[in-house]
């Protein structure tokens, strides 16, 4: 038998809505933190994302090594 039906034939409807509540706050609390995982996880692997990354047309050591040093505090 299903948990929801097993649910409300026990202790009825309004504990099945209260359940679906704390399932829809449990999705909402993981959508707010996984940007922040997310981002923690960049930072330990000393990853810039793509959408931080910049581009300089001049190729140089000296530029990669500014162009690498401005990433890192973008991405801090």
């Amino acid at each position: 038998m299903k948990l929801f039906n097993t649910i409300r034939l026990e202790d009825g409807q309004n504990v099945v809505n209260q359940v679906r509540g704390l399932e829809n706050i449990q999705k909402k609390l993981s959508c707010y933190r996984n940007p922040l995982v997310f981002t923690l996880r960049y930072w330990d692997e000393s990853i810039t994302p793509l959408s931080l990354k910049l581009c300089c047309p001049i190729r140089t050591e000296n530029t990669r090594g500014i162009i690498a040093k401005a990433d890192k505090s973008l991405a801090k």
